[in-house]
């Protein structure tokens, strides 16, 4: 008699949708052995990788361990955008807060990502100034 467990293999975009995993960051959970995985053909032949929902999860829960500002409401860190809607700006003038050291904020390979503590001293430092709720990014 064989016991077969089942293993919950999710795509990287439902891992993104979860706990915020960028698709290269799994990647290299991938290349490096840290995640299991397996791949799937879809209807044009392209190979799709799916991967262990546990293996991603015990990476996540080890990143907030070790102090990483990584999931806010479900997500990484802020992208410019949602930055921007909630501040009521341009995206690009929050660019240019980054770019000028106005607002904290960590530069990626391709993009800009601000954690909700950097959100929080950049709102510290604006006195008077009264942007949508917290809660409404996540907050408490």
């Amino acid at each position: 008699m064989s016991l077969e467990m089942a293993v919950e293999m999710i795509s990287a975009k439902e891992a993104r949708s979860r706990w915020g995993l960028v698709p290269s960051a799994i990647n290299r959970y991938r290349n490096n052995g840290k995640v299991d995985y397996m791949i799937t053909f879809g209807g044009k032949h392209e190979p799709q990788y799916l991967y262990s929902a546990a293996d991603l999860a015990a990476i996540v829960a080890r990143m907030r361990i070790r102090g990483a500002d990584l999931v806010i409401d479900g997500r990484a860190v802020f992208s410019v955008k949602q930055i921007a809607e909630f501040c009521s700006v341009h995206p690009g003038t929050v660019r240019l807060w980054c770019e000028e050291g106005v607002m904290p904020a960590t530069r990626t390979r391709t993009a800009w990502a601000i954690s909700r503590a950097q959100l929080d001293e950049f709102i510290a430092g604006r006195v008077g100034w009264k942007p949508k709720q917290l809660k409404d990014m996540g907050g408490k």
